[in-house]
């Protein structure tokens, strides 16, 4: 209902964000007094922390959009990884690995988009290079907490689900980091292509075949 309201009244579509915000306060404050009261331990508390996050995950793409959904969610699942490791409460725990799945998926799914025209960019000083360390120094935190305190108080599946988050992260941050290297190579050698392109006729180009070979040449050594 509130979010049909801002739709039909003018001029407040534009804070749906903060709509969605404001619905994640309520719902902390029940959960903060289900902590004072010490049930945080109860399905009550579980879910209603599991409420908040949906609000504030929600809430970054509807208000932000573009790349800072990707580096939000990966901070996102970094704070809430320390802050179960600070408040020894295993839902956060629990609630730290989707979130940081969407991160994941966000991030590929703004490589496919970003480099889409690789020659339309500047090697390394971009804002899709830049959104790749943000998200990939994120990555690198979540792991050293992790692997600092593997799983806080933790038993059962949810113990060996954070040890199996220990050994498969550092795995994600040498494929990013690798992947986004090897993105960044193919802007170098797009871009440097375009600039010795030779136009002959009206239409015609012809591009240099060495830069062509030169390029694979280094995709293989590195």
């Amino acid at each position: 209902a509130g979010y049909s309201a801002l739709h039909v009244v003018d001029g407040l579509e534009q804070y749906k964000g903060v709509f969605t915000v404001i619905n994640a306060a309520i719902h902390f404050g029940v959960a903060f007094y289900l902590f004072k009261t010490k049930r945080t331990e109860t399905p009550a508390f579980n879910l209603v922390m599991g409420v908040v996050l949906i609000f504030i995950t929600l809430a970054i793409p509807v208000q932000l959009g573009g790349k800072f959904i990707t580096i939000m969610w990966i901070a996102e699942a970094a704070v809430l990884t320390w802050v179960a490791q600070k408040s020894k409460l295993k839902v956060f725990d629990r609630l730290s690995n989707p979130v940081l799945a969407l991160g994941i998926i966000s991030l590929l799914g703004d490589w496919s988009t970003g480099y889409s025209f690789p020659e339309d960019l500047t090697f390394l000083i971009n804002t899709e290079f830049l959104n790749s360390v943000l998200a990939i120094s994120a990555l690198g935190v979540i792991y050293f907490l992790k692997k600092r305190n593997p799983a806080p108080i933790s038993t059962g599946l949810l113990k060996d689900v954070s040890q199996a988050m220990v050994f498969l992260l550092p795995l994600a941050l040498i494929g990013f980091s690798y992947g986004a290297l090897m993105l960044e190579l193919d802007v170098y050698f797009k871009v440097w292509t375009e600039q010795t392109a030779i136009t002959v006729g009206e239409y015609s180009q012809h591009y240099d075949p060495a830069i062509e070979l030169f390029q694979q040449f280094w995709s293989i050594c590195f």
